[in-house]
């Protein structure tokens, strides 16, 4: 079964004169005078609800990792799933009147766990790019015998704006702010000595602190066609790499994830192009670098960060995850997040959330249209060698014996070093077996790999109480297994 903890951490702060309706704040409109009735009146949409990363549980899927029957080979779910209502405060103050709205915004977040993550190398200590007889080298490896390896997370806030034609939420949460947030370079998200305050502690939320890669030490690098995309962490002096990607569509109407394009700081004001998939609005998917110290662990970690806003039945969904760099830590190994489309919101209410099984399975994927393999799997973490299982994690354009040999030289530039599939090291496909071999030697490419694109599901059912709607996350996210299968 699921877990799922609910927690009540939302603290209150004073902010300086902007609307700023976010998580678990408290924004002092200026001098807005009259009636605290008639402001609640003339702001609408107070009240969001959560939304979730799916996994093929959650969705009525058979589990992947029931398919996956060698050691070697391993897919790790989601789970130690936590919600926080983040309840935010409008404060107006006039010289007359003065008075306080509520504002209703969540946070879901889970985690994943490495349940031995080191067991799935056979050649773990040689293959190591820490030294295998460094107290550093050997507090890792206890870490990854069940540590935390990557989390995701979406905050859903309302649609908010301030009467009289004011700052909206949409303005005020940019991508600069955001990662300010998650890097832990503020307590809040701030500009201009205004402070925005965001969710929570990351620490908490996200099962590790993050904080951005200050000395460079890795960037990331992208696969692009125009049927999906492939990033994976480099290190810092690869030419190809970026200090940050925005993958998109390649154009509006397309809801194909085919470009990633290294972006700039100023391109962190705005969420960039975004496309209208269904009754969603989706930003592009910023990726960058960072640096994880897991909340159980006790060693500064390299890492991937991914975030995304959408617009969805008048809320604003930022969902986002965090990834362990493998190939910082291992060679022939490499960390890759996928995309194969832009990702889709589902829209649930408690019936569908009621449904185990086959119904279940038929209702969602109506509901994402869309369906195909890889939705299915969710936000399943895939860990093992780069062969048949771990294809079936990216997208299906690099299936094909090309675009298995392209993933493979694209996974040689983390495994191997800078140049990638210069200086001996090149790549050979056999099958689905995808191998390095450099300086004369071979070995299996392992890969970690999530998507990136995963389906998010938003609750979006009318007239519910806050306790209602936890009781419909907590149903939705819970799946009762017999003997392996989803009941």
């Amino acid at each position: 079964m699921t877990s799922l903890r609910v927690a009540t951490s939302g603290e209150t702060l004073d902010c300086s004169r902007r609307r700023v309706l976010a998580a678990g704040g408290l924004a002092a409109l200026g001098s807005l005078a009259g009636c605290l009735t008639a402001v609640a009146g003339r702001i609408t949409n107070v009240a969001a609800a959560p939304a979730v990363a799916m996994s093929a549980g959650s969705m009525g899927f058979a589990h992947v990792e029931d398919s996956h029957t060698e050691e070697s080979s391993r897919a790790l779910e989601q789970e130690e799933h936590r919600i926080d209502p983040v309840p935010g405060r409008v404060r107006t103050g006039g010289r007359r009147l003065s008075g306080e709205l509520q504002i209703e915004g969540w946070q879901t977040s889970s985690t994943a766990k490495a349940n031995d993550y080191n067991s799935v190398r056979s050649n773990k200590r040689r293959s190591s790019r820490w030294d295998p007889d460094s107290d550093r080298r050997r507090r890792l490896d206890r870490y990854l015998d069940d540590g935390v390896i990557g989390g995701r997370f979406a905050v859903c806030l309302p649609d908010a704006q301030v009467p009289g034609g004011g700052p909206a939420i949409g303005d005020e949460l940019t991508p600069r702010r955001l990662f300010d947030y998650l890097f832990g370079r503020a307590q809040s998200c701030s500009a201009d000595g205004e402070t925005l305050w965001c969710w929570g502690s990351n620490r908490a939320e996200l099962g590790a602190t993050l904080r951005e890669d200050d000395e460079k030490r890795r960037r990331v690098a992208a696969l692009s066609t125009d049927e999906g995309v492939c990033v994976t962490g480099v290190p810092g002096d690869d030419d190809a790499g970026s200090e940050m990607l925005a993958l998109s569509a390649r154009g509006r109407a397309s809801p194909k994830l085919a470009r990633a394009r290294p972006i700039s700081d100023a391109d962190l004001d705005g969420w960039g192009d975004e496309v209208a998939v269904d009754d969603a609005v989706v930003s592009p998917t910023f990726v960058c670098p960072a640096l994880a110290t897991p909340a159980d662990g006790d060693a500064e970690l390299p890492a991937l960060l991914w975030l995304t806003r959408c617009l969805h039945n008048d809320e604003f969904l930022y969902t986002g995850g965090w990834l362990l760099d493998d190939g910082a830590l291992y060679e022939e190994s490499c960390t890759v997040l996928s995309g194969e489309a832009v990702m889709a919101v589902a829209g649930f209410a408690t019936a569908d959330a009621d449904t185990a099984g086959d119904r279940r399975r038929e209702i969602m994927g109506r509901k994402l249209r869309r369906r195909r393999e890889r939705t299915e799997q969710g936000s399943v973490i895939f860990s093992g060698e780069l062969d048949r299982d771990g294809f079936s994690h990216l997208p299906t354009v690099f299936g094909s014996d090309d675009g298995r040999r392209q993933v493979g030289t694209f996974a040689l530039t983390s495994a191997i070093g800078s140049g990638g599939g210069s200086g001996g090291g090149r790549v050979s496909v056999s099958d689905f077996s995808v191998r390095a071999e450099h300086n004369g030697d071979t070995a299996p490419i392992h890969c970690v790999v999530t998507a990136v694109d995963c389906p998010v599901a938003h609750l979006t059912e009318d007239g519910l109480t806050a306790d209602q709607k936890l009781a419909a996350v907590d149903m939705f996210l819970t799946i009762e297994r017999i003997d392996g299968e989803d009941r």
